[in-house]
């Protein structure tokens, strides 16, 4: 049963890389419009880092009775990231109804890009700290 989840999820992502591969040929070609670029995935994928932590913050400090302004504040600036970006894609497929749905398809796969994104920034920077074990010497 193992083997078959595995060929399913591996099915999966080879089906989803195809669909984004057609969505980045058919914008191209109807649109002049280069979808699913990195920069574009880094503000977008920062936006939703500001809309997640915002709302982490907001929770905690609601629970804790303190500041929820901190939370919201982030909420906004990454919503407001996410909509520039969305509707500048949607200006460059000149507004229209396939080009919306061109759009919410790139934000959506953009998702468990940013999830993936944030994970491997995190092992980046932990390589790069170059961390070694802390040996206590004196334990009194």
């Amino acid at each position: 049963m193992l083997v078959l989840k595995i060929i399913g999820v591996i099915a999966l992502l080879i089906g989803i890389y195809a669909l984004v591969e057609k969505v980045k040929e058919i914008t191209y070609r109807d649109y002049k419009y280069e979808s699913f670029e990195v920069p574009i995935a880094s503000v977008v994928s920062i936006g939703y880092y500001l809309l997640y932590f915002g709302w982490k913050f907001y929770e905690s400090a609601q629970e804790s009775h303190g500041d929820i302004l901190n939370g919201i504040i982030l909420m906004i600036i990454g919503a407001a990231l996410v909509s520039l970006m969305f509707l500048a894609a949607l200006k460059q497929m000149q507004f229209s109804f396939m080009g919306f749905i061109y759009a919410l398809f790139e934000f959506i796969i953009y998702i468990p890009v940013a999830l993936v994104g944030l994970f491997i920034l995190l092992i980046l920077i932990a390589i790069v700290s170059d961390t070694r074990p802390v040996w206590v010497l004196n334990n009194d």
